[in-house]
Order: structure tokens, then C-alpha cells, then sequence
């Protein structure tokens, strides 16, 4: 977990830059952008921790209940930049019923922009990329 956003961001870099590294790789730049970074926690009190941290520092925060769960939104004032663009929202996903998740970045949503979802996700399919 993490204390305030400064330390939130500090962690996100580590995998900005995996990330960053898969954009390189398989040359995506031209053909996709970031949207989101999701953060998953592993109970409902680590929700609520997480949220507070950014109720001083976003925008707003919109959250819902989806499958069984609360999923929180949240626009940052402060970026993460990638090589496919800036990312300003987090996903926050509290606990699954199962019980199954753990706290941590679980992936970066991206979305394709020069091609079809279709041909995006059989492109990472042929180049050995596991898609979820």
C-alpha cells in the first residue's frame, strides 16, 4: 500500500515502465493510448484507505458497484505519462466475493486508435501477448 499520492506515483512508475517496455517492444505507440492505471486492494478498510488518499488530491471520484463490488474512479490532478499518453484516472477495485484479490497494480487499460479492438487483440494474440 502507500502513504499519500507522492508515494502511490513513486510505486506506479515501477510499472509505467514495464508497461512502457511492452509499448516499445511490439512498436505499439502509433496504434493505441493509456487510459487508466488499475490499483486492486485486498479488503474493504484498504478501499477506504486508498480512496481517502485521493479524496484531497483528485478531481472527483465516482465510484459503483460492479459484479458484487464497489470500483471507485478517480481523476487525478497529477499524470503518469507513457509512451501511448498521460494517465490521470485510477481504478480502484476493492475486495472480489472470492476473496481472491490481493493489494497492488494489477494492469493499464489501454484502447486502439489507428486500428479495430478486433485487430488489436489478434495482433497481441499473434505476437505471443496473453490478452484478458
Amino acid at each position: 500500500m502507500f502513504k499519500d499520492t507522492a508515494d502511490f506515483y513513486s510505486q506506479a512508475r515501477k510499472i509505467k515502465s514495464a508497461f512502457d517496455g511492452v509499448v516499445s517492444k511490439y512498436r505499439l505507440k502509433d496504434h493505441i493510448m493509456a487510459d487508466h492505471i488499475c490499483y486492486k486492494v485486498s479488503s474493504s478498510v484498504n478501499f477506504e484507505s486508498v480512496k481517502k488518499v485521493f479524496e484531497q488530491d483528485s478531481s472527483w471520484i465516482y465510484e459503483s458497484i460492479i459484479s458484487e463490488r464497489r470500483i471507485a474512479i478517480i481523476r487525478t490532478r497529477q499524470f503518469l505519462d507513457t509512451l501511448v499518453g498521460r494517465i490521470n484516472l485510477i481504478e480502484l477495485s476493492d475486495q472480489k466475493p472470492d476473496k481472491s484479490q490481493t493489494d497492488g497494480f494489477d494492469h493499464i487499460e489501454i484502447y486502439p486508435t489507428s486500428i479495430t479492438y478486433d485487430k488489436m487483440v489478434s495482433s497481441f494474440k499473434a505476437q505471443g501477448l496473453e490478452v484478458k
